[in-house]
């Protein structure tokens, strides 16, 4: 059976949150309740936008992007990551079908000129038949008509089709790019982090009500911690992978470096014991990080 992968957006733009009923995982009900019935009814294997256990997100999803034989592209909300996994797809010249909700408006020029379904967000039990039969039908009228190709190469004459690497990289080219996703990552968190300080005066606005204020309640920050739990986990596999090797003596301080980081975090988690985090799965991951420090991993 051929395979659909599906680039879509997960999470609602905050922006957008009252068009979708202040829903912010709608698009993890639309995957799940439209798109892969209506791909199967397609009769093609569905593969979900997201990784599996400790694999590289941008990693798995790129292998997909080239190997899959559909990708459905879902481009409401004009999400940039959607745009930006729809270029490397068109760029290997596949077969590419394109849905969008009835609340995307405007349509970027590029993609304008190709077939779209529009499917309702809504997703009303007594039109989840009806929405599933037409994405399928298609899905499959996608299929069919690309005959393995992209569409937008018919319409603007592309001439050369990207090319994978011949060879697998190196293990050094694996450890930069490692290196390369937590720093952006610890970017991305410490920037978050920073947009929810409050200055003295929020806190006496706040009053007496502080006292009560459960940091368990507040919702980005156990989310934040569970987000850093779950990258130590991943930086942590990837490393142990490495074990025994002989590394260059800045990429292995780069990696201490990183590795004292993920210790901070988890010993926030370890302290803070936030709900809804894995405290025994923190002091597990920052035991193991201790051990590498102390020289019994890495030569």
């Amino acid at each position: 059976m051929s395979n659909c992968f599906v680039i879509m957006p997960l999470t609602t733009p905050e922006a957008a949150l009252a068009s979708y009923d202040g829903d912010h995982d709608h698009f993890i009900h639309v995957l799940d309740h439209l798109f892969i019935p209506a791909i199967e009814k397609a009769e093609f294997d569905p593969i979900k936008p997201i990784a599996k256990g400790s694999d590289l997100i941008q990693a798995e999803i790129i292998n997909h992007l080239e190997t899959a034989d559909l990708v459905l592209c879902d481009i409401s909300c004009l999400n940039p990551n959607v745009f930006f996994e729809l270029g490397c797809r068109t760029a290997l010249n596949k077969p590419v079908c394109y849905v969008m909700d009835e609340k995307t408006a405007t349509i970027p020029f590029d993609t304008a000129m190709i077939n779209h379904h529009t499917y309702q967000s809504n997703l009303r039990p007594w039109n989840m038949y009806k929405e599933i039969t037409e994405l399928s039908k298609h899905i499959a009228t996608c299929a069919v008509r690309s005959k393995g190709q992209n569409s937008l190469w018919k319409n603007f004459g592309f001439k050369s089709v990207a090319r994978t690497p011949d060879r697998d990289g190196t293990d050094e080219d694996k450890l930069e790019y490692l290196i390369m996703q937590v720093e952006a990552l610890k970017r991305n968190s410490e920037s978050k982090h920073a947009a929810v300080q409050w200055e003295p005066q929020d806190q006496f606005k706040l009053g007496s009500g502080l006292s009560n204020f459960s940091w368990g309640e507040y919702e980005f920050f156990p989310t934040n911690l569970k987000t850093k739990l779950s990258e130590a986990q991943v930086f942590l596999e990837r490393i142990l992978s490495l074990q025994g090797r002989d590394l260059p003596p800045g990429h292995l301080q780069e990696i201490k470096s990183l590795i004292e980081t993920h210790i901070n975090d988890l010993t926030d988690i370890i302290e803070q014991r936030p709900a809804g985090v894995d405290v025994v799965l923190a002091k597990e991951v920052r035991a193991r990080f201790l051990d590498i420090l102390a020289g019994r991993t890495f030569k």
